[in-house]
């Protein structure tokens, strides 16, 4: 037997206890970490803000713990919130541009307006997957960008910087990460002149 130690992946097989089986043997996964959410209070106050298209140029997100921490929020909004939640109603209207769609509403500002800046197509699947859970909600991302065009942080970097770089007006993005991440992202745009 080997001891693996790891968590067993949510999405499928595990490919290390395939490979060790293989080859004649038998696994077991042990965790030896265990991940957290942290600064959830802070993070709802900000979702909750009514004009979140005032406050930010775009939302980055780069993991699946991250797209997890906003579906934690959306279901505590709510939960609490019932049925002084708005609700997402009124004409959309879609401009197709170089790299990106446009969403404009009639009055209200949401998230929905934002844009979501995701590396890889497992974290744009997991924010499609909150709005699915929660259609018409005003704190669902509908505008998601990059995934499988931007499978690096580096490359998400000069992706929004692409992107955005001739918006005039608010520049500051908002960045949710773990408290072990890599500065590349966060030096390459503010070279390019964005906030996070």
């Amino acid at each position: 037997k080997v001891l693996l130690l790891k968590n067993t992946p949510d999405d499928g097989p595990d490919k290390y206890a395939d490979a060790i089986r293989a080859r004649g043997y038998a696994s077991i996964c042990v965790p030896v970490l265990e991940t957290g959410l942290v600064n959830l209070e802070d993070l709802e106050i900000i979702v909750k803000q009514a004009n979140a298209k005032d406050g930010y140029a775009g939302v980055i997100i780069t993991s699946a713990r991250a797209c997890e921490a906003w579906r934690t929020v959306v279901e505590r909004l709510h939960s609490t919130l019932g049925d002084q939640l708005p609700q997402q109603t009124g004409m959309f209207v879609v401009l197709h541009m170089k790299y990106h769609t446009k969403s404009f509403r009639d009055k209200d500002m949401s998230w929905s307006m934002v844009p979501f800046y995701v590396v890889g197509e497992a974290t744009a699947t997991a924010l499609r997957n909150i709005n699915q859970a929660f259609p018409n909600s005003p704190f669902v991302p509908m505008d998601i960008r990059g995934a499988a065009e931007t499978g690096t942080s580096e490359r998400l970097a000069h992706f929004i910087i692409d992107d955005l770089g001739n918006i005039n007006g608010n520049r500051t993005l908002f960045y949710l990460t773990g408290d072990k991440n890599r500065d590349t992202l966060p030096k390459i745009l503010q070279r390019g002149g964005f906030e996070l």
